[in-house]
């Protein structure tokens, strides 16, 4: 009886070894085969990735209300001073209390100041435009002559450039202080506000 279970001990030890070794045995790994060929060389990245706006807007407006729904999408074509992008529908009027329209029309008599100041200094701005201007069409007509020296005549197309630069801040800065009054003038409720409702 001894003598027969040694051969099945035996074979079952070699048929277990067999097994454990097939289960840890390296698989082949799997290759597709092609034909070499010449070409350019492709290389891509798949990964996933976040997108960031580069360069953020704000758009505000002097008067408070409510914005109607904008209609047109990302990526239409807008045309400066022909493209509506939003109406704002005024608010409805809230009652003052006489601290807060007090405030208000000193602010309104503080903005009517700045208007008065920066309307000024716009029309000295234009002044010194039209001399700058005037200097500078007699230089071009000595330096044509030949009787201005270039680096002179460079002076004057500096100095004109300079007008015309604080020509147009002067216009810009009026009209933003003739914008913040407006605003002001329809929380008061005095003078023209502006059309509100169509403002863009």
């Amino acid at each position: 009886m001894k003598a027969l279970l040694r051969p099945r001990v035996l074979l079952s030890i070699v048929i277990v070894g067999g097994l454990i070794a097939l289960a840890f045995w390296p698989q082949a790994t799997p290759v597709a085969m092609a034909t070499v060929v010449r070409g350019p060389l492709m290389v891509t990245i798949d990964e996933d990735g976040r997108t960031r706006v580069r360069e953020r807007f704000l758009v505000t407006a002097p008067v408070a209300g409510e914005v109607d729904r904008i209609r047109l999408e990302p990526g239409d074509r807008v045309e400066a001073g022909k493209t509506v992008l939003a109406t704002i529908a005024p608010a409805a009027p809230v009652p003052l209390d006489a601290r807060t329209r007090a405030e208000l029309q000193a602010s309104l008599r503080a903005a009517e100041a700045a208007m008065e100041r920066l309307s000024a200094e716009a029309r000295r701005a234009g002044t010194a435009l039209a001399l700058a201007t005037r200097q500078l069409e007699r230089s071009e007509t000595l330096a044509a002559a030949g009787a201005m020296a270039a680096e002179d005549l460079e002076v004057q197309r500096a100095a004109h450039r300079q007008a015309q630069e604080a020509a147009r801040a002067a216009e810009l800065a009026g009209a933003q202080a003739q914008q913040g009054g407006a605003g002001i003038r329809g929380r008061v409720g005095t003078g023209p506000a502006g059309p509100a409702g169509g403002r863009r």
